[in-house]
C-alpha cells in the first residue's frame, strides 16, 4: 500500500514539475502588448491554456488610475504593510472595487468583456452586491457561491447587449468553473480558511490572506478568450510578503476522521496513526494526533490501550462511524439520531451538513424571502429554542421529504404502471425534466440539490 502511495506521489510531483516548467516558459515569453506566437510543433491541446493576461496592477497603480490619494494605501486597504496584517475587509475595500468597476466600464466600450471579482465570504458578496444595486443600468450582476446552484448560475450568464456582466465570486471560481468572456479580474487577495479550534473543540473559519498560488490561479480566470487585466487590491511589496502556498489542510484541521480511519485498518502495519501520519508529505504535530485519539476515546469510538506498547482499538461504534460515506461530524450526527430510532432522518441531515446548495431556494441578498421559503416547510416557533443553522437543516429535511412523497414517489408509481402495461422496462428519461423544474419552481426548491441528495441516499440503501 505504501509503495503504491509512493509511486503515485512521485508521478504527481513529476507531472507538477512538467506543468511548472511549461507555464514558466510561457510567462517568460509573454509580451504585455501582444498575443503569444506559438511554435509550429506546439501541441494543439495545450495551446488553449496559454495566458493572454497583461501584467498585474497593484494598489499604487490602481490609486493612480482612479486619482486616489496614494498615501497610506497599505493601512487603508490592507490594514498593514505586509501579510502579518489583519485580513478583514473594511468599507474602503468595497468602495475601491466599486470605483474600479465604474472605471473599467467607462473606459472600455466593449461591454461583452465581463468582470470577475473575488471576495472571501457570502457577507462580502452581499455588501458589494448592495453597492451595485444603483448601477443596474450599467451592470448585470451574477453570484457564484457554494450555497447557490453553480450550473444554474452559469446558465444565466448570457452576454447582455445593454449591460456589462459582473460576477461576484468566492474561491469556488478559482478553478472549479469556467466563465467565458472574462476580461478583467479584481482580486481582494483574501480567502476564507477553515481550521480546528482546540479550545472550542469545533471547526472555525476566519479570513486570511490568499497565497501567491491562489492569486495566480485567480489571475488565470482571465485572458483565456480575449486579452485580460488583473487588479490586485494590495501593494506590490505586500503581495511579495504573501505565502507561496496555502497551509495544508492536515496541519489546520482536526485529525479525528483520519486517525479513526487508520485505527480501523485491518493490517496491523497500517493501524498506528502515530506511525502512518508521520509518513505523509506534511506530517502533523504528534500533539494533534494525540488530541484526536483522546477525543475519539471520549466519544467511545476507540478503546485506550492498557499498556504502553498497546494500540488504540476501534469499538463497534467507531467502526460504524468510519464506515459511513460522510464527514466525521455528519456521521456522528446520523448515529446520534439512530440511537433514538430516527436513523433515516439522521442520515439525511448528515448529507445536508456535507453538501451545498441545499434544496430550499435561497434568493441571494433577500434574507427575509429566504426565511419565508424556509418557514413554508418548517416554521420556527417562538417557544422553540433553536439556532438558525439547525432550523435551516430541519426545513430542508422537510422539503426533501415533501418532494420525495409528492413528486418522486408519484413519478415512480407512474413508471411502474407503464412497465406493468407494456410488460417491459422502458428507458428512463433524465429525471430532472421540464415537469420537475416547473414543480420545484412552484414550491421554491432546487431540483439539482434534491436529486443530488437522493443519489447519495442510494449508497445507504434508503
Amino acid at each position: 500500500m505504501l509503495a503504491r502511495i509512493s509511486i503515485l506521489a512521485n508521478l504527481h510531483f513529476w507531472l507538477f514539475e512538467v506543468c511548472i516548467i511549461f507555464v514558466t516558459n510561457v510567462l517568460k515569453a509573454q509580451d504585455s502588448s501582444a498575443f503569444h506566437v506559438l511554435p509550429e510543433n506546439f501541441p494543439a491541446g495545450l495551446a488553449n491554456i496559454t495566458c493572454l493576461c497583461y501584467p498585474s496592477m497593484y494598489n499604487l497603480e490602481i490609486a493612480d488610475i482612479l486619482k486616489l490619494d496614494s498615501e497610506s494605501l497599505s493601512t487603508k486597504y490592507c490594514s498593514g504593510e505586509d501579510a502579518d496584517a489583519d485580513a478583514s475587509l473594511n468599507p474602503n475595500v468595497y468602495q475601491i472595487i466599486h470605483e474600479l468597476l465604474l472605471h473599467i466600464h467607462l473606459n472600455d466600450p466593449e461591454i461583452e468583456k465581463s468582470i470577475l471579482v473575488f471576495l472571501p465570504t457570502y457577507y462580502a458578496l452581499e455588501q458589494q452586491w448592495i453597492r451595485l444595486l444603483s448601477l443596474s443600468s450599467f451592470f448585470k450582476v451574477h453570484i457564484l457561491h457554494r450555497s447557490i446552484d453553480t450550473d444554474q448560475a452559469l446558465q444565466t450568464m448570457n452576454v447582455s447587449k445593454s449591460c456589462r456582466k459582473v460576477i461576484l465570486a468566492t474561491n469556488i471560481a478559482e478553478s472549479s468553473v469556467t466563465i467565458p468572456g472574462v476580461a478583467y479580474v479584481i482580486d481582494s487577495c483574501r480567502s476564507l480558511q477553515v481550521y480546528w479550534d482546540p479550545i472550542r473543540k469545533t471547526d472555525s473559519a476566519g479570513l486570511v490572506w490568499a497565497s501567491k498560488s491562489q492569486a495566480e490561479q485567480r489571475k488565470g480566470r482571465t485572458g483565456r478568450t480575449c486579452d485580460g487585466q488583473i487588479y490586485r487590491l494590495v501593494t506590490g511589496s505586500f503581495y511579495n510578503s504573501l505565502d507561496d502556498h496555502e497551509h495544508p489542510a492536515i496541519l489546520r484541521l482536526s485529525l479525528r476522521e483520519q486517525v479513526l480511519m487508520v485505527c480501523c485498518a485491518e493490517s496491523r502495519a497500517m493501524n498506528d496513526p502515530n506511525v502512518v501520519l508521520q509518513k505523509v508529505l506534511d506530517p502533523p504535530n504528534s500533539d494533534v494526533i494525540q488530541a484526536a485519539l483522546d477525543s475519539l476515546v471520549q466519544i467511545h469510538a476507540l478503546v485506550k490501550p492498557t499498556s504502553t506498547r498497546g494500540r488504540y482499538e476501534p469499538t463497534f461504534y467507531g467502526c460504524l462511524l468510519n464506515s459511513l460515506p460522510l464527514s466525521f461530524d455528519a456521521s456522528v450526527l446520523a448515529l446520534k439520531f439512530g440511537e433514538v430510532g430516527f436513523l433515516h432522518e439522521g442520515i439525511l441531515l448528515g448529507i445536508m451538513l456535507d453538501i451545498q446548495p441545499l434544496p430550499i431556494l435561497q434568493p441571494f441578498g433577500y434574507q427575509a424571502l429566504c426565511k419565508i421559503f424556509r418557514d413554508n416547510y418548517f416554521y420556527e416557533d417562538s417557544n422553540l429554542k433553536i439556532g438558525k443553522k439547525e432550523a435551516t437543516l430541519i426545513g430542508n429535511l422537510c422539503a426533501f421529504e415533501f418532494w420525495q412523497r409528492m413528486f418522486k414517489d408519484k413519478y415512480r408509481l407512474e413508471y411502474l404502471k407503464n412497465v406493468a402495461n407494456t410488460q417491459e422496462p422502458t428507458v428512463s428519461h433524465p429525471f430532472i425534466s421540464k415537469h420537475e423544474e416547473v414543480w420545484c419552481a412552484l414550491h421554491n426548491l432546487l431540483p439539482a440539490a434534491l436529486n443530488n441528495i437522493s443519489e447519495i441516499c442510494t449508497s445507504f440503501n434508503l
